[in-house]
């Protein structure tokens, strides 16, 4: 856990001496076990071979690095940054499981045995908040059996917010509501997952109507959805595809009713302070190729790749109307500025952003930028630790009224055509990549030389109409059985 905690001073550290995990061929986390031993834990390292070796090699200026970080603090902890240090003090949040668990009951639960003054948040209304100094928790059995989950509240809102969209289309009985599918398409590790099935579960009229299609490439990663679905009693409604969501053929018929598609895709995980969330994250938002880049910039632009091409693709499921994208990171490059780009694509042109239904008394909100519209950036949220949550990042994408009337005016092969990853460019010696043509938004422009000056990196990718190698895997559904909702 500590080690979680001085990350970022000690990639600092490494940083000036040349050292990665790639240089030193090791993991990233065995790395930085090992550096924190040496320069915040015990002072040596146990084990470690030829990666020890180089590291004492280093060992007088990494201390004489560390000592000069110290001058005028008392203790390492003086060295975190601020939201680290305000992280230790954020709420707990447990989210009560409503297809296990009552929400009175498990309101109870808690407050006889955690904390009495325990109270359910006022924007996700299976939220419990309990004080940050709340032990034992995790080893609770109802945390163990599924009845609960714990979930940081910014992490529950993409799926609370199109939970509410749909709910919405309900009440004002849209045709066919009752009756459409959903879509997660990067699902591990799969919190968000059954966070919506299990409210379609206990809100929907007709739960047996739905399906939530899961989508996840990686076969490691689909056993722990399956296993996790079954314990938090979600299989019925989650089918799981071991599938890369960008492959798919969204005309195939059992694909017919999709029309809300949840995405959080892999991203930097910048937001991410509270450790058990990022040790949760950490299997999502961090590919194993992703440690061989050791450019943080380099590494953004490959994510807001994805994360641009992942949005495209949802938008071209042909009854698609409703979107919640997501970041659990607190860079522009992934939030904002992916949002204009997808805008200005010609199958971005037929959605517009949203204000989530149920969020207004929520004031954070996007960041004013140059390229959307002050009245775009409103309509997005935004959560810090200054909010008591991990940072996070989410959008609301809906297709225009008049998109919806004329679905044919895209074909597939069209649309496959333009939600294929964008290539990435090379960054140069000048401020930034220039996009390939200035992007227009909401009446507002980005010109190449004010669209690339984001917060820690250089430049925006160039263009979302590229192709780049898609990983193909086969495809497998879950067992669907009829299961009495509810806790026995």
């Amino acid at each position: 856990m500590e080690t979680l905690k001085f990350s970022a001073i000690m990639r600092d550290i490494m940083s000036q001496l040349g050292i990665s995990a790639k240089s030193l061929d090791v993991k990233s986390g065995l790395l930085q076990v090992m550096m924190y031993e040496l320069l915040f834990g015990s002072g040596k390292i146990i084990g470690g071979g030829a990666v020890k070796r180089k590291i004492m090699e280093n060992k007088d200026k990494l201390f004489q690095i560390r000592d000069t970080m110290m001058e005028g603090k008392a203790s390492h902890s003086e060295l975190l940054s601020g939201s680290v240090q305000v992280a230790s003090q954020l709420p707990l949040y447990v989210r009560i499981n409503l297809a296990k668990l009552s929400i009175s009951d498990g309101l109870k639960y808690l407050q006889d045995r955690y904390y009495s003054d325990a109270i359910l948040d006022d924007l996700i209304p299976s939220l419990v908040i309990l004080p940050s100094n709340c032990r034992g928790l995790s080893q609770d059995p109802f945390i163990k059996d599924g009845s609960m989950i714990i979930q940081d509240k910014a992490s529950c809102f993409p799926t609370q917010i199109l939970f509410n969209e749909y709910q919405r289309s309900v009440e004002e009985r849209c045709v066919d509501a009752e009756e459409c599918d959903f879509i997660d398409a990067c699902a591990a590790p799969g919190n968000k997952t059954s966070h919506l099935a299990a409210l379609l579960m206990d809100k929907s009229p007709n739960p047996n109507q739905h399906a939530i299609f899961a989508f996840e490439k990686s076969v490691n990663r689909v056993k722990i959805i399956q296993n996790r679905m079954a314990l938090l009693a979600v299989d019925d409604v989650v089918i799981i595809n071991h599938k890369d969501f960008l492959t798919v053929d969204v005309s195939e018929d059992k694909y017919s009713k999709v029309q809300y598609l949840l995405l959080d895709p892999s991203c930097s995980g910048s937001g991410i302070v509270r450790n058990i969330e990022r040790i949760v994250e950490a299997n999502r938002t961090h590919d194993e190729e992703d440690e061989k880049i050791e450019d943080e910039g380099e590494r953004l632009l490959k994510l807001q790749s994805f994360q641009i091409s992942v949005i495209l693709k949802a938008m071209t499921f042909p009854h698609a109307h409703t979107i919640s994208y997501s970041t659990c990171s607190v860079h522009e490059q992934e939030n904002e500025q992916v949002v204009a780009h997808v805008l200005a694509t010609e199958i971005g042109k037929d959605w517009e952003i949203s204000s989530p239904v149920g969020f207004s008394s929520w004031s954070h909100r996007g960041n004013a930028c140059t390229y959307l519209a002050s009245t775009v950036c409103e309509k997005l949220i935004r959560c810090a630790p200054e909010d008591g949550t991990n940072g996070f990042f989410i959008c609301l994408f809906k297709k225009k009224c008049n998109a919806i009337r004329d679905l044919s005016k895209h074909s597939i092969n069209e649309t496959s055509r333009a939600c294929k990853k964008p290539r990435l460019m090379k960054q140069s010696n000048a401020s930034a990549p220039a996009l390939d043509a200035s992007i227009v938004t909401e009446h507002q422009t980005i010109p190449a030389s004010t669209a690339t000056q984001p917060q820690q990196n250089k430049g925006l990718i160039s263009s979302p109409n590229h192709a780049m190698p898609l990983f193909t895997s086969r495809f497998h559904v879950s067992k669907t059985k009829k299961r009495k909702f509810g806790r026995k």
